[in-house]
């Protein structure tokens, strides 16, 4: 009985981290993260994906951003990418409210001290 108390903490720790936080667009966006993005970018939006071809950290990409290279599989004028890789291929039939609530999504993820716009 003693071992489940002590180890208590780090179960309701882990049962917490596996917990959405988000609602509305976010939690929408947050579905279709993991259904089209994190294949390649990590489950975790702020981690960076290892391998050759894992993505970057995609945490607070803006809804320009998205667009541009999800759909149009260009970077927006004046962006400067984090890697200078060119691996990932454009997303069929992704709507503008998809883009929104990835968008969404993204931004609620962010740590207060990171910038928007990534």
């Amino acid at each position: 009985m003693t071992t489940l108390v002590k180890g208590l903490p780090f179960l309701l720790g882990i049962l917490a981290a596996s917990c959405s936080t988000v609602s509305g667009p976010a939690a929408r966006g947050e579905a279709i993260y993991k259904r089209l993005c994190a294949t390649c970018h990590d489950v975790d939006p702020s981690r960076d994906r290892p391998g050759s071809f894992g993505g970057p950290p995609v945490t607070g990409a803006s809804r320009e951003l998205l667009e541009s290279k999800v759909v149009g599989n260009q970077y927006p004028d004046g962006y400067s990418p984090k890697r200078p890789t060119q691996f990932m291929l454009p997303l069929s039939g992704v709507t503008p409210a998809m883009l929104d609530e990835l968008a969404a999504y993204l931004s609620a993820q962010r740590t207060p001290s990171e910038p928007s716009g990534n």
